[in-house]
């Protein structure tokens, strides 16, 4: 399934992404961020609401649509 690569059975980057319990701690900038930004207006420059998404990715799909409904 392609999580290990080599003769060592080292995991690879999808295994990691997909599988580890906080990938992050081996790869740093992965994530999802999501940003509320302003309207056509743009009176305000800063976004309205963000959150970093880290994790898994299959908890970070999960976390994705629950912050975009609220």
């Amino acid at each position: 399934m392609g999580v290990t690569v080599g003769e060592d059975r080292l995991p690879s980057v999808a295994g990691l992404l997909a599988l580890d319990v906080y990938p992050q701690q081996h790869l740093p900038d992965t994530g999802l961020q999501a940003v509320l930004a302003p309207g056509p207006d743009r009176s305000q420059t800063r976004a309205l609401d963000s959150r970093r998404l880290d994790g898994p990715i299959p908890r970070m799909l999960a976390d994705a649509p629950a912050w975009v409904s609220r």
